[in-house]
């Protein structure tokens, strides 16, 4: 993988922007606008901790994006300060193509590899089980994606071809059914309807589809097309009305339905590199925030570094520039939230970084 030198010494994070809220009327839109972290009182953290406390220990906390306590954390990561676990795959050769957190477990993290294996990765002990392998050394995985209420598993692979697995591994289809005309680098379902699936291939095509009706290239309800090859196109989990799409150079689009025509596009620098895993943007679970690694570039802004880069989903605008650490110089090529927002997995090759929120008290 090439890499570049980050640059030494210590480095804090700056807000560069603003996120402009939305209506009252939508809920947990509006927490989007990060700016006022450093100004909250601390008698505010002293009230949420006792809520918590009174919240029963079965139900889920879900945590809004200002009041996660990542971006303090990734504060503290930049200036080298330990505390983030980190997975061993399985070496040369087996980079993380994609990986999805578990739907029931905030330790439990499935990812696919160039190798042609699925692997669930229990976060909590540092340890990896093999879900699928190919054996085979002309077909590996380049997507994946689960749907719990199907108890589904679809993997889309380096020749346009995807594969249905049920939840302990075993083929749904016969055979794999060809969806793209090149490379399947990205495969969704819409958390809203457990039927409609969107894929992106470095054919320069976004197709939705229905899972019910998914034989043939002929199928598709709805292709959307770009002027470079795509890595990701991921449906906001917020709404589930808006798709962000990275491509394999340097711009970001959201695409917004019914008619997909409403385009926000975002300058980033992410261009492709042939030994580096396609870096891919996604979002906060609870809201419109982008997360995405970046892959600095001198056209974009010079002397700049490795880290990672956080945008507002409705607007584009920037919000945050969090800088790789002395310790983990690498390129955050994959980011995804856990399904409460309250940890952070970011990929860097064959290995797995997991950010946490400091401990309270």
């Amino acid at each position: 993988m090439g890499r570049r030198n980050a640059a030494k010494g210590a480095v804090s994070v700056v807000p560069v922007g603003a996120c402009t809220n939305r209506e009252k009327s939508k809920p947990r839109l509006d927490s989007c606008a990060i700016d006022g972290i450093k100004s909250e009182p601390k008698n505010i953290k002293r009230q949420k901790k006792s809520r918590k406390r009174e919240a029963s220990k079965e139900n889920i906390q879900y945590v809004p994006f200002k009041q996660s306590n990542l971006i303090h954390y990734l504060d503290s990561f930049t200036r080298g300060t330990r505390g983030s676990e980190k997975l061993r795959q399985l070496g040369s050769g087996a980079s993380i193509a994609a990986m999805k957190f578990h739907w029931d477990s905030t330790v439990r993290m499935y990812s696919a590899n160039l190798l042609g294996t699925v692997m669930l990765h229990h976060l909590d002990q540092g340890q990896s089980d093999t879900f699928w392998s190919t054996n085979s050394l002309e077909v590996w995985f380049t997507a994946l994606d689960i749907c719990p209420r199907r108890s589904m598993v679809l993997a889309g692979d380096n020749a346009g071809k995807t594969y249905a697995f049920s939840a302990d591994g075993q083929r749904l289809w016969s055979t794999p059914r060809r969806l793209h005309k090149g490379k399947v680098k990205h495969i969704e379902f819409s958390l809203r309807d457990p039927n409609l699936l969107v894929t992106a291939s470095v054919d320069h095509t976004v197709k939705f589809w229905d899972v019910r009706k998914l034989s043939h290239v002929t199928d598709v309800l709805h292709t959307i097309h770009h002027h470079k090859g795509l890595n990701s196109a991921y449906f906001s989990p917020s709404d589930g009305r808006s798709v962000l799409v990275t491509d394999q150079h340097s711009e970001l689009r959201i695409h917004r339905g019914p008619t997909w025509e409403d385009v926000t596009a975002i300058r980033h620098p992410h261009r492709q590199f042939q030994h580096l895993t396609a870096i891919q943007a996604s979002w906060y679970p609870l809201e419109d925030v982008i997360v995405v690694g970046r892959y600095p570039e001198e056209k974009f802004l010079k002397n700049d570094v490795r880290g990672i880069d956080l945008y507002c989903g409705n607007t584009g605008n920037l919000l945050h520039k969090v800088k790789a650490s002395l310790s983990v110089m690498r390129i955050f090529s994959l980011n995804s939230f856990n399904c409460t927002g309250d940890r952070l997995a970011s990929c860097t090759g064959h290995r797995v970084v997991a950010f946490r929120p400091p401990k309270e008290g």
